[in-house]
């Protein structure tokens, strides 16, 4: 998980079975998801030069793409070693929200 802040997320997938590595660039996320769920492992790192080791059968970034300084970095770094990729993102620059649904 890039970008799992305090874990929530993370845990959930937790319970289900899954070894989750939570990496967080906000240290004070970090030490409280190390307090809240001892049992998962937390990375504290600068998100926009973290280089991922290994391949992952699922990579989750969360929120992340719109902070960073180098996206196209981390997208490669996602891409390349993760077999399942999910981005979360959101940015609307807009003066009032809009949905599009999209029939799958």
């Amino acid at each position: 998980m890039l970008g799992d802040g305090q874990g929530d997320v993370g845990n959930e997938f937790h319970k289900v079975g899954a070894i989750t590595i939570s990496v967080e660039g906000r240290k004070e996320h970090v030490e409280i998801g190390k307090e809240r769920f001892p049992n998962l492992t937390f990375v504290h790192s600068d998100l926009n030069t973290y280089e991922i080791a290994g391949t992952y059968d699922y990579i989750i970034s969360m929120g992340l793409l719109y902070h960073l300084k180098r996206p196209r970095f981390h997208l490669n770094q996602i891409c390349q070693h993760g077999k399942v990729v999910i981005l979360e993102s959101e940015m609307l620059d807009l003066k009032k929200s809009a949905v599009k649904y999209v029939k799958e």
